[in-house]
């Protein structure tokens, strides 16, 4: 170690400074260091100790590394060292982000649908069922069951127009007929099914042909009548007008009250009514086995006379349902 001046001149082999400080006499002046805990006054021995504790309190690393792995399949790992510093460039798998760029549509597509979907249907008495289903969803199918006592439909449910006439031989000829199935119109007690037919005639004298108005129910005829008398001894074509009303008194039962009404009239359309002949006739009786889903109605003439069918035919048969509203 090099000899410096100190105290006394010459250097002696003892080379040093005979007048040494204590480290604890020397005060620190300066600005105060929060990383080594230093401040503005500390002795020197003091910012020893302290850097002392500081330094031996450091633990030094241990098991430091860096992992990076891509064993998933789907996402690829490449790295490039320079100037001391790796970059590490991940990229995922085409799949990964076709599949996001379909979910998200598919998400917006849905949105779709929803925005134009019905949050909630409520009912005590609307039927709901599956019509159909798309991407969007199930198409439902309301329906309001028919309240007991109504009827699907009412009023008029046949009306043949259509003119038809007898040939010149004699016999019985069916000019008019229908069959109908009256469940179709949630027949009840107190209904009526009314059938109104009309035409015209060829009394011929003494020969007169009648008019014959028949029910059917399961091929058994349950009303059936003829009216005639229609002239007295001479040929006079007479037109005429029949109504029959089938009241329902117990549809269970197969039973109901007919009521016919038939009115015969003279060439001019008066009504015609003597000693003699019949022109006007009130029938009414209780029938029964009558089979409400099978009801033929028919229209017959009973041709005795030679006249053809510009003088003896049926013009209408008419069918009706009035509902009973109780």
């Amino acid at each position: 170690m090099a000899c410096y001046n100190c105290n006394n001149t010459p250097c002696t082999s003892t080379c040093g400074c005979p007048q040494q400080v204590k480290g604890s006499c020397v005060f620190y002046q300066g600005a105060n260091l929060s990383c080594i805990d230093v401040t503005k006054g500390d002795d020197y021995d003091s910012i020893l100790v302290s850097l002392n504790t500081l330094i031996c309190d450091l633990q030094p690393p241990s098991g430091l590394a860096t992992v990076v792995t891509s064993d998933c399949g789907n996402i690829t790992v490449s790295n490039t060292t320079a100037d001391g510093i790796t970059t590490y460039d991940l990229c995922i798998s085409t799949d990964i982000t076709d599949n996001i760029t379909e979910n998200t549509n598919d998400i917006l597509a849905l949105q779709t649908c929803v925005s134009g979907g019905v949050a909630d249907i409520i009912s005590d008495t609307i039927t709901i069922t599956e019509d159909s289903s798309s991407d969007c969803g199930r198409v439902l199918k309301l329906e309001i069951p028919t309240p007991s006592g109504t009827p699907s439909y009412a009023g008029i449910v046949y009306n043949d127009t259509t003119k038809s006439g007898t040939t010149g031989a004699t016999g019985d000829k069916i000019l008019k007929t229908k069959l109908i199935n009256f469940d179709n119109y949630l027949i009840s007690n107190g209904d009526e099914i009314i059938f109104t037919s009309n035409g015209q005639i060829n009394g011929d004298g003494a020969n007169a042909d009648s008019v014959k108005l028949e029910l059917w129910s399961g091929g058994v005829a349950f009303y059936t009548d003829s009216f005639s008398g229609f002239t007295s001894t001479t040929d006079v074509k007479s037109s005429w007008t029949a109504t029959i009303t089938l009241t329902a008194d117990d549809v269970n039962a197969q039973t109901g009250v007919v009521n016919v009404v038939f009115y015969a009239n003279t060439a001019n359309n008066g009504r015609k009514d003597n000693a003699t002949r019949n022109s006007y006739l009130n029938v009414n009786y209780d029938a029964t086995a009558v089979d409400y889903s099978d009801i033929t109605a028919k229209v017959i003439y009973v041709h005795d006379s030679t006249s053809g069918s510009s003088v003896n035919f049926a013009r209408q048969l008419k069918i009706e349902v009035n509902k009973y509203i109780g």
